[in-house]
């Protein structure tokens, strides 16, 4: 019944964040029950706010700092992937907005942040811990 419920419930948000989820490779092909899965993972995904200029995640050397635990949607907003070379120069990679997922892969298996991820709006997105996964 309450699976009946969210499959015939067009929300916008769930569908985009569904639609978002279907492109990483290891959650696109569930078989029969994928629409069910995926619904439920994104009804378990966490809205989050980030200011303008606000850093949301740093790179960290691959022996200290916090590994990534979460998944990232961007819902809407601009974000600035970035790095620092040696001479301490930072440099821009990509420039990236709604539907992006950030850290599908880094996050199963706890890797550090390769890339500073900068925000150059305001950013709305919505967030997968991996414990909600696992």
């Amino acid at each position: 019944m309450k699976w009946n419920l969210l499959k015939n419930y067009d929300d916008e948000l769930r569908i985009f964040l569904v639609n978002c989820l279907k492109k990483i490779d290891y959650l696109s092909d569930l078989g029969e029950k994928s629409d069910e899965i995926l619904t439920h993972l994104a009804m378990h995904m966490n809205a989050q706010d980030a200011n303008k200029n606000q850093v949301l995640h740093k790179a960290k050397d691959s022996t200290k700092g916090e590994p990534v635990i979460e998944m990232i949607i961007i819902y809407n907003g601009r974000i600035a992937l970035t790095t620092t070379l040696d001479s301490g120069t930072e440099i821009g990679i990509d420039y990236i907005g709604k539907g992006t997922v950030l850290n599908a892969h880094s996050f199963l298996s706890s890797r550090h942040h390769s890339v500073n991820v900068n925000c150059l709006t305001s950013v709305m997105y919505y967030q997968l811990h991996y414990e909600k996964l696992k």
